[in-house]
């Protein structure tokens, strides 16, 4: 991400006459590269033409075909490709003309021709433990996990990403009662105008383009699959919490409780 927008800033300075087009999965990964930019203005000692490098994210933006920055714009990057809806990006290949594009992207692009690709190797962080349970102790398991972590670090440098917007929403109001937080939901839309980092962070995978935060909890239902763009946003350490559901459970037979939980480090 930095290194595209250094290249964005390169640009502009070495041609004034360029307008730069950034796309982010994400409305929060851009204004964190917007903000990047701000500060590389104020303590790089240089400025830029006004609107010479836009932003763009598909979730909330108009269709980009209708946009004014993209028809204006003389190089197209964009930072994490492979997060964003793959018609997306085949317009952006058919619409390229004589621009720029470039595809920050962790997949083998399926043709390198007339493209420019920088291919991302995450680097996954060392995992500290992964915790094994049943989805009924799920809770209890992430509650402890989080006890522990909030004794050692601060609350803004943890973040927990759950496999789907169902669960954290069903498991914010636990989290903020049991620990006493005002957690930090990044969902689609999620703005620093109107919210700030300064707390306890829950998300998805989708919605953590941008981030790198100290310690990570990744909630996973299957161990075996591929988590290296999720567990890349811990610089520091990261805790896999899987998670079974018992046949009973999916049958309906039982009702769910609340015993202590039963960990198996690894």
């Amino acid at each position: 991400s930095t290194l595209l927008l250094c290249k964005a800033v390169k640009t502009v300075l070495g041609d004034p006459r360029s307008n730069v087009l950034i796309i982010t999965p994400t409305l929060l990964a851009g204004e964190l590269l917007r903000n990047k930019l701000i500060a590389l203005m104020e303590y790089g000692a240089f400025t830029l033409p006004p609107d010479s490098i836009s932003f763009y994210t598909p979730q909330l933006s108009e269709p980009l075909e209708d946009s004014a920055m993209f028809h204006k714009a003389s190089i197209i990057l964009c930072d994490d490709a492979y997060r964003l809806e793959s018609s997306l990006v085949e317009f952006l290949k058919q619409r390229r003309g004589k621009r720029w594009l470039v595809l920050a992207t962790a997949l083998e692009p399926d043709s390198h021709e007339n493209l420019f690709f920088l291919s991302d190797t995450y680097r996954q962080a060392k995992s500290s433990a992964t915790l094994r349970c049943d989805a009924e102790n799920l809770l209890s398991v992430l509650l402890e996990e989080l006890r522990v972590r909030l004794g050692t670090a601060s609350k803004h440098d943890i973040m927990v990403i759950f496999p789907d917007p169902q669960m954290l929403l069903e498991f914010k109001p636990s989290i903020d009662e049991s620990l006493d937080l005002d957690s930090r939901a990044l969902i689609p839309g999620f703005s620093l105008q109107y919210q700030n980092l300064d707390d306890l962070l829950l998300a998805t995978g989708d919605n953590v383009s941008g981030l790198r935060i100290p310690h990570l909890i990744v909630i996973v239902p299957d161990p075996s699959g591929d988590y290296a763009f999720e567990l890349s946003r811990a610089s520091e350490t990261a805790t896999i919490i899987t998670y079974t559901v018992s046949q009973n459970a999916l049958q309906g037979d039982i009702e769910p409780s609340e015993p202590i939980p039963h960990l198996q480090e690894s």
